[in-house]
C-alpha cells in the first residue's frame, strides 16, 4: 500500500480536525476553512438552518463561510473608510468602518490610482510617515512606507510594478477589484491576538502572544517565521478577558528560558469586540463565523507637530485556520473537562533543528499535549521540524 506522504503544515491541519471533532458536540461533521469559504462551494444552506453536507448531516465549519459575492469583505480594505464613496465595489460594507471608528488605525481605503495618490497626500499633511498595504499581502509582503509626498510617485510606481509581477493586471484594474489600504504608520508597534471560537453550544475567547524566529533556508535564506502562540483562554465573549488578574497571566517558555506575561494592554480588547460586533452583523446576510481572529497593535501615532499619541488599533481579521489553533482548542477543551476552571494556558509551538528537538521533549512531558509533526520536513528544505501545542 502507498503511504500518504504530509508536510508538517498538512499534519497539523489533520489533527485539528480531530481536536475539534472532540470538542463539538456528536453529529456535527468538522471542515476545516483555510481561508474564508464560499458558502456555494462547500455545502447546501438550507434557509433558517446551519449549513449542511449533501446527506444531511450538520457542518461544524472551523473558520468561515461567506457568499461568493462578499469574499473580499475579510480583507484589509473593510476596515477603512474609502477616500472616495462613488468608487466602492458592490461587496464593501460602508456600515463597517464606520462601527469601527476610533478603534483602528487612521487611514483610507482606495479604489483607484487617484485616490491612493490622494489619500497618502492628505494623511502625511498630518502624520509623519504613512503605510500602502495590499490586501492581498501578508507577512510584511506588499508594503510601501512613505515619509516625503515627493517619493510617492516613485512608490506607486513600484506598487504598479509589483501587482503587474504578482497578478498580471494592471494597477487600475487591481484596484477597483480588490482596493488597497492607506494608513498612518505606527512607531514602536507591538502586536496581539484576540480570537472568539464558537462551537454550537458555547462560545470562547483568547489572547495570545506570537513568537517569531529566524531560520536559514536554502532557497529563501535567512526569513522571520512563526514560531508558535501562548494562549489564555476564557468562556464567552473577549469581554470575559477583562477578568483576567490585573498582571495577567505568565506562560514560561521552556526551550527559550523566558516568561511571556499574558496581559491585554488597554484598549486592546475593546478594540477587537468592535470588530467581532461588526463582522456579526453580517450574519443575515449568510456569514458563517466560527473562529474570528482579530489582529490588534499598540504603538505611537507620529504626527508632523511633533506630537505623539498611544494607539490601540485592530488591523484584520483572520477566520482561517492558524498557528494559534491548537492551542485555543486545546483550551477550550480543558474548559469543558473541568467547570471548576476560571481559564486555561495552552501552547502552540512551530522549532527546527535543535529547538525543535527541544520543544518535541517538552511535549512528551505534558499530559493532554498533541504533536502534530515531529521529524524531517522536505517542505522545509529537510528541517527537523516540531508542531505541536502543550
Amino acid at each position: 500500500m502507498e503511504t500518504e506522504y504530509l508536510s508538517g503544515i498538512e499534519a497539523r491541519d489533520r489533527g485539528l480536525v480531530d481536536l475539534c471533532a472532540e470538542i463539538v458536540p456528536d453529529g456535527y461533521r468538522v471542515v476545516i476553512a483555510h481561508e474564508a469559504v464560499a458558502t456555494e462551494d462547500l455545502c447546501e444552506y438550507r434557509p433558517g438552518s446551519d449549513p449542511v453536507d449533501a446527506d444531511g448531516t450538520p457542518l461544524w465549519i472551523y473558520g468561515s463561510t461567506l457568499p461568493r459575492a462578499l469574499l473580499e469583505r475579510t480583507s484589509k480594505v473593510q476596515v477603512h473608510e474609502p477616500f472616495d464613496e462613488s468608487e466602492v465595489p458592490a461587496w464593501f460594507d460602508l456600515g463597517f468602518p464606520r462601527h469601527l471608528r476610533g478603534t483602528t488605525v487612521p487611514g483610507y481605503s482606495c479604489f483607484s490610482p487617484d485616490s491612493l495618490a490622494a489619500a497618502a497626500r492628505e494623511l502625511l499633511d498630518e502624520f509623519v510617515a504613512v503605510r500602502l498595504k495590499d490586501p492581498n499581502g501578508a507577512s510584511g509582503v506588499g508594503q510601501w512606507t512613505i515619509r516625503d509626498a515627493g517619493n510617492l510617485e516613485s512608490v506607486l510606481a513600484e506598487v504598479a510594478e509589483d501587482i503587474g509581477t504578482s497578478c498580471d493586471v494592471e494597477l487600475t484594474e487591481y484596484l477597483a477589484h480588490y482596493g488597497y489600504v492607506v494608513e498612518a504608520d505606527i512607531d514602536d508597534v507591538e502586536a496581539w491576538s484576540v480570537t472568539l471560537t464558537r462551537m454550537p453550544d458555547g462560545c470562547y475567547s483568547s489572547f495570545g502572544r506570537i513568537l517569531e524566529m529566524t531560520v536559514d533556508l536554502e532557497v529563501r535564506g535567512t526569513v522571520q517565521n512563526y514560531g508558535g502562540t501562548s494562549v489564555v483562554v476564557v468562556r464567552g465573549d473577549p469581554d470575559a478577558l477583562e477578568d483576567l488578574p490585573d498582571d495577567g497571566v505568565v506562560v514560561d517558555d521552556p526551550v527559550r528560558h523566558e516568561e511571556i506575561r499574558l496581559a491585554p494592554p488597554p484598549g486592546v480588547v475593546r478594540a477587537a469586540q468592535r470588530f467581532i460586533e461588526g463582522m456579526r452583523a453580517w450574519e443575515p446576510e449568510g456569514v458563517v463565523e466560527t473562529r474570528a481572529n482579530v489582529d490588534v497593535i499598540t504603538g505611537k501615532l507620529a504626527r508632523r507637530d511633533g506630537s505623539r499619541t498611544e494607539i490601540a488599533a485592530s488591523v484584520e481579521e483572520s477566520a482561517r485556520v492558524g498557528g494559534a489553533s491548537s492551542a485555543e482548542l486545546l483550551g477550550i477543551l480543558a474548559l469543558r473537562e473541568d467547570a471548576a476552571l476560571s481559564h486555561s494556558v495552552r501552547s502552540s509551538r512551530h522549532g527546527f533543528d535543535d529547538e525543535a528537538v527541544a520543544y518535541a521533549r517538552h511535549a512528551a512531558s505534558v499530559p493532554g499535549s498533541r504533536v502534530f509533526w515531529n521529524g524531517v520536513d522536505e517542505h522545509w528544505d529537510g528541517r527537523y521540524v516540531f508542531i505541536g501545542a502543550y
